[in-house]
Order: structure tokens, then C-alpha cells, then sequence
């Protein structure tokens, strides 16, 4: 089943990016949406492509820009093979926060 982790860092003019990060599952098909209220929220949506583990398994990733005063109503939402039901992950308590550079390390942008 995927392993699923969400973090945050600061982003521009007071807002905040969330990025889920989707690592070991397979196939290769999944389903990643950030969702607030319950809502699929495309606006401000970074796509990770979706690519290869030397074990064999995908990873990939998806991030959003948000007002960090909104943080608790988004989730991100996976749907894959590996698990029966949804998984629906909220950001880290323990306020782990990315180094800025971090996000700009990852390959692939694509917005949606």
C-alpha cells in the first residue's frame, strides 16, 4: 500500500504550501487529490509525475498553495489499488515544516 506524508512550508505573501508525498505503491495507477471540505480543489495544484523506486514500486507527489489559517480543512486524498478505502491524510502535527528549497527540488511540474 502507499505510504502517505503531508508537510508544509511557508510560501509567498503569508501563504503556505502543503506538499503530499506519495511513496512505495504499485501498479503505477493512483489517484492523488488535495480536498477541502470534502471538495476536490484544483486551484494553486502542483502534479508530481509519477516515477519509478529502484524496488520496483512508484512514487509521486502534490502540492497546493493555502492560507495557512486553513490548514485543518484540507486533506490529501489517495485512492489506489493497494488499499480498500481512501486514504485521507491532514497536514503533520508536530509542525515539520520543508526547507524552502526543498519543493523546487522535485521534478515534474505540471499544473493542473
Amino acid at each position: 500500500p502507499p505510504a502517505v506524508k503531508v508537510t508544509r512550508k511557508d510560501s509567498q505573501e503569508g501563504l503556505e504550501t502543503l506538499l503530499c508525498q506519495v511513496h512505495g505503491f504499485y501498479p503505477k495507477e493512483i489517484d492523488v487529490t488535495w480536498r477541502k471540505d470534502g471538495k476536490v480543489r484544483q486551484e494553486d495544484v502542483f502534479r508530481g509525475v509519477v516515477c519509478p523506486n529502484p524496488d520496483g514500486t512508484y512514487y509521486t507527489w502534490l502540492s497546493i498553495e493555502i492560507d495557512p489559517k486553513d490548514r485543518s480543512r484540507y486533506l490529501c486524498h489517495v485512492e489506489h489499488d493497494g488499499v480498500p478505502d481512501p486514504l485521507d491524510v491532514a497536514v503533520e502535527d508536530s509542525g515539520e515544516r520543508l526547507q524552502g528549497r526543498a519543493l523546487g527540488a522535485f521534478v515534474g511540474w505540471e499544473e493542473v
